[in-house]
């Protein structure tokens, strides 16, 4: 799957897959991810689906991934199998992942909550939806954001975490 974001949108120089147990659960749900908070609203926009092929290690797959991630999107959910997060860099893909994660994990305890029942359920309109679109259109457009590069500056926080945690003489070696 990786190689199909790689020949079909070469601008995205990071890919990362995994099965992580809340994002497959909802990879296996005809609903999908819901815009339930604010971690779900960031990447939704840049959510594509693709269906189940089976385990993803079929080259004949990826024309088709490729065409379900379409020119645009930088996410997707691989029904029945786990979240693919692409970015141009791999701190832009990992901070993706981590969002729809977390979305995740909001979202199947919401549900358990619930009983599965989505009307009760605290769901946007779809006129709230476009106006959370447009705001994030407008704050990705503000001065302050070419300037700030919230995903460079996770990574370099995940990465402190890490040296402080092993060390670096146990990292980069």
């Amino acid at each position: 799957m990786h190689s199909a974001v790689h020949i079909a949108r070469p601008e995205l120089h990071a890919a990362v897959h995994c099965h992580h147990e809340d994002a497959t659960a909802v990879c296996m749900t005809k609903d999908g991810l819901l815009p339930l908070c604010q971690e779900a609203l960031i990447v939704h926009s840049s959510l594509a689906v693709h269906p189940f092929e089976g385990a993803a290690t079929d080259v004949e797959e990826r024309p088709r991934m490729a065409q379900s991630l379409g020119a645009t999107k930088r996410n997707m959910m691989l029904d029945n199998h786990g979240p693919l997060c692409c970015g141009s860099t791999l701190a832009e893909a990992m901070v993706s992942m981590y969002n729809l994660t977390r979305a995740c994990q909001y979202q199947v305890k919401a549900l358990s909550l619930v009983g599965g029942d989505l009307s009760r359920l605290n769901l946007p309109t779809a006129a709230e939806l476009q106006s959370q679109k447009q705001r994030q259109e407008k704050s990705s457009s503000d001065k302050m954001a070419t300037v700030y590069d919230g995903a460079k500056l996770q990574w370099q926080a995940w990465v402190r975490q890490i040296e402080k945690r092993d060390g670096p003489q146990n990292i980069y070696t």
